[in-house]
């Protein structure tokens, strides 16, 4: 996954291009006492019911009543309908929690893997050990994917917060 961070109108936003999809997740937010966190999530494309309640329950499952910011808003721009859906929202959402300084992803490993012909994709919540979201399109070893997808989120981490660190540094 290429991730770069660029302003677009002043707002920090992320660029994210996968193998089958390309988004830009504008970022803003407000701060609030409330404990509960309100998110929402805008989709410049079309998009059903079902995926916004799923992407939002998701998220609400992953943000939980770690942070004080409770609105998120979030425009995803030309996604193309493709292999796992559910993780590339995933890894956009994570990849502006960063930028909101959101304490929410060192909970999270998203990614996905390539072998041969084959994709796999996982998004699992370390502190639960839980799956949330499983995707592959043949015979992969789950042990071999989550050991893959650990090290693409500790890689993507990584990129990010030098491309983070970058960004803040022109301001």
């Amino acid at each position: 996954m290429i991730c770069e961070i660029m302003p677009i109108e002043n707002i920090p936003s992320v660029y994210l291009q996968t193998e089958y999809s390309i988004l830009i997740c504008k970022l803003s937010y407000t701060q609030k006492n409330e404990s509960d966190p309100f998110i929402n999530i805008q989709f410049k494309m079309k998009s059903t019911t079902e995926e916004n309640n799923i992407v939002k329950s998701v998220i609400e499952k992953i943000i939980k009543n770690k942070c004080s910011v409770t609105q998120i808003n979030i425009e995803f721009v030309e996604i193309k309908k493709g292999v796992d859906i559910l993780s590339v929202y995933i890894n956009a959402f994570g990849a502006v929690a960063k930028l909101a300084n959101l304490d929410v992803m060192d909970d999270i490993i998203a990614g996905s893997f390539t072998k041969g012909e084959y994709q796999a994709c996982v998004t699992y919540l370390v502190k639960e050990k839980t799956i949330i979201n499983l995707y592959f399109n043949g015979p992969v070893d789950l042990k071999e994917v989550m050991s893959e997808c650990e090290k693409e989120a500790e890689k993507n981490e990584k990129f990010l917060k030098l491309e983070l660190k970058k960004f803040y540094e022109k301001k």
